[in-house]
């Protein structure tokens, strides 16, 4: 006698037919879905710099915030400085050329002998050189003082081997003259009578 092997249930019924039944279990896919803050979340393609999307550019939203506060507070620093500057600065009438003082009438007729060279000069107040044909006009500066005014014209007496050049020192700044204003005038000239300005006689 054989034993069938066991396939599945068996009945047997009245009439004494074997019935078999094979029960087959029947495999169906289950798709998969990813779990929420698996393996997609964390793919390198979702961050950025080593870090996720969010946090990145949290961090670029703070760091342009901070610049741009450093930019205001540079911006605000530069301007009250400029107004500190602004506010600390002379006024015109602070910055104003001092009145020379005048060496007259003290100093009237007296002779002069520079340091530099033997041209001797004879101090004229309340004159001037008066126009003529042969006046040479040889230079125009401000000077603060009456030496620096005589100094300046000997030494073209001295460094062009001349005697003629004498000076004419406009202390009052009489006209449209700013006070002290230096003249070197040579050739031919004559003195005539001006108020408030000082020449030098080469003799």
């Amino acid at each position: 006698m054989q034993v069938a092997p066991y396939d599945g249930l068996e009945a047997y019924n009245s009439s004494g037919l074997e019935v078999v039944h094979h029960n087959h279990l029947q495999h169906e896919k289950i798709p998969v879905h990813p779990i929420a803050g698996g393996t997609e979340a964390t793919s390198p393609k979702n961050r950025i710099c080593g870090l996720s999307r969010a946090v990145f550019w949290l961090a670029v939203a703070i760091t342009l915030l901070a610049l741009t506060m450093i930019g205001v507070g540079a911006g605000l620093g530069v301007a009250l400085s400029k107004a500190n500057a602004n506010n600390g600065a002379l006024t015109p009438s602070s910055t104003r050329t001092p009145q020379p003082s005048n060496i007259c009438p003290g100093a009237n007729n007296t002779i002069v002998t520079p340091s530099l060279g033997k041209v001797r000069y004879r101090i004229a107040c309340d004159s001037d050189y008066g126009g003529t044909s042969g006046k040479q006009t040889l230079s125009s500066t401000v000077t603060e003082t009456w030496d620096e005014c005589l100094g300046l014209c000997n030494t073209m007496n001295y460094f062009q081997s001349r005697a003629d050049v004498g000076c004419t020192w406009n202390v009052a700044g009489t006209g449209t003259q700013t006070p002290g204003t230096c003249w070197c005038l040579g050739g031919d000239k004559v003195v005539v009578s001006n108020p408030g300005n000082v020449v030098a006689v080469p003799l």
